[in-house]
């Protein structure tokens, strides 16, 4: 049997006045300070354009494979 999952998004309107998803919270934690805390610990580890350049890399390899 699989157990019941709480999830909480937080939905804003946008200028366009469309509804879009901007964060999911799970037992408390949401996605944004998980990226929060991912980001901040390359910066202090890296760099800035350590990250920059993971970003980047990350969207090309996305956006490659749509």
């Amino acid at each position: 049997m699989i157990p019941d999952v709480n999830l909480d998004l937080l939905i804003k309107r946008n200028l366009s006045k469309e509804w879009k998803a901007v964060d999911i919270r799970f037992q408390g934690i949401t996605y944004v300070m998980i990226k929060k805390r991912e980001y901040r610990a390359i910066i202090e580890q890296q760099g800035i354009a350590a990250l920059i350049e993971q970003l980047v890399q990350a969207n090309q390899a996305f956006f490659n494979n749509l």
